[in-house]
């Protein structure tokens, strides 16, 4: 599942910018990514579950690069 994963949260979080948090349906993101609603529900919980999958996927993605820019976290002296 972990490629359906990145690809139902890729695909949702482009429909949540195009039509908002609102506008959109787990039955609109299981479509688009090619998927079934009850997958993504057995996998996230609910709507809200997906957007605070895509949140958490930002945030790690954000401290990686923030690690990659500090040098790896290592002091240099």
């Amino acid at each position: 599942m972990a490629n359906g994963r990145s690809r139902a949260l890729g695909v949702a979080a482009v429909l949540f910018e195009r039509h908002g948090y609102d506008g959109v349906t787990i039955a609109d993101v299981a479509r688009a990514a090619g998927l079934a609603r009850r997958t993504l529900y057995a996998q996230f919980g609910s709507k809200a579950g997906v957007l605070a999958a895509i949140a958490d996927a930002f945030c790690e993605e954000f401290a990686l690069a923030l690690t990659r820019q500090a040098g790896g976290g290592q002091k240099t002296t």
